[in-house]
């Protein structure tokens, strides 16, 4: 009788262990889900303003941003290119939102090949990143006195955005921005210039001359003489 208690009781135990087992199971497999869903890539870079309307020889400042979504960010590896017979960079500075990336890779901008690049990170995964309109970067430049047309800075393919248990580049969308140019060119309006010519009128002068001769004799000479 004893014997069929404790076995009664091992087999409880051991339901017991099996039903907690699949229960714990089941969980961590929903945690691991979560996990890989929060860690898939959701992070939109863009540049702001998107666009904006400058004259030639105008100065101007766009910015670098992200939205994380659900990215926890600790590395940021931006490339931008742009036209440099249109713009020309002066310089380049962190963002204000991005402190906590507290190591530098690269800072740089290149006025012939049109390219900037930026890179930052941080080795301690406290520090990482989260949020919208996150500053990585701004952008100070003027544009050039003989461009026109549009000036784009796109985002180079290359550009990376790393983040917790992620090992892929955690961008899902890139967005350029326009800096729109005005003409440079004049307008001339044609000014009418009138000019008065005077019409001259002749008009008749008579001189007449007298010659006296010998025997009394007058002849008279007239002499008919225009002017203008």
């Amino acid at each position: 009788m004893n014997n069929k208690k404790r076995n009664i009781i091992f087999s409880i135990i051991g339901f017991l262990i099996l039903i907690s087992g699949v229960i714990v199971g089941t969980i961590l497999v929903q945690q691991n889900q979560n996990i890989r869903e929060k860690a898939a890539p959701a992070t939109s870079v863009y540049i702001s303003p998107s666009t904006q309307n400058k004259n030639p020889g105008d100065n101007f400042i766009l910015s670098v941003k992200m939205d994380t979504g659900e990215n926890q960010v600790t590395g940021v590896d931006i490339r931008l290119n742009y036209n440099p017979d249109l713009v020309e960079i002066t310089s380049i500075e962190k963002g204000t939102n991005i402190g906590a990336l507290d190591s530098q890779i690269i800072n740089t901008f290149d006025n012939v090949t049109g390219k900037i690049s930026y890179a930052v990170y941080t080795a301690n995964k406290e520090n990482a990143i989260t949020g919208s309109s996150i500053e990585i970067l701004t952008i100070n430049g003027n544009v050039k006195d003989t461009a026109s047309g549009n000036a784009t800075f796109s985002f180079d393919p290359t550009t990376v955005i790393s983040g917790i248990s992620e090992g892929q580049n955690v961008i899902i969308n890139s967005s350029s921005g326009s800096i729109i140019i005005s003409s440079n060119e004049s307008t001339t309006i044609p000014t009418a210039t009138t000019t008065n010519t005077a019409n001259a009128t002749p008009t008749a002068v008579t001189t007449t001359t007298s010659t006296v001769t010998s025997g009394s004799t007058t002849t008279a000479t007239s002499t008919a003489t225009s002017t203008a």
